[in-house]
């Protein structure tokens, strides 16, 4: 599998960022969100894990969609970190919160 660098790549259904390629191996970042609601951190050396690519639509995207309309507008009332890991918490009205997963 070519990937380039900074390649998306989906371990057991969760994308993930490839940070390093070698020739037949490759490495991630896991930030303690990740962690937290995967179970990606109980994962054994030598176990096999499902990989799939990023989508390929004239080129890898490295990425995801992002339709980039606004839906509306919210109020940061927070702000911490966890680690490496930046998090907000948004405030928005119940007419935009309905559309709101807490993972997607």
């Amino acid at each position: 599998m070519q990937l380039n660098n900074r390649c998306s790549i989906c371990v057991n259904g969760v994308c993930l960022t490839a940070t390093e390629l070698k020739d037949d191996t490759f490495k991630v970042g896991l930030a303690p969100e990740t962690l937290r609601r995967t179970y990606l951190g109980d994962l054994k050396s030598g176990e096999f894990v499902n990989l799939e690519r990023a989508s390929e639509i004239g080129g890898r995207n490295s990425g995801h969609f992002v339709q980039g309309h606004v839906d509306g507008v919210g109020n940061i009332i927070d702000r911490w970190t966890d680690a490496d890991s930046l998090f907000f918490k948004v405030k928005v009205g119940p007419e935009l919160l309905r559309y709101i997963v807490p993972k997607g």
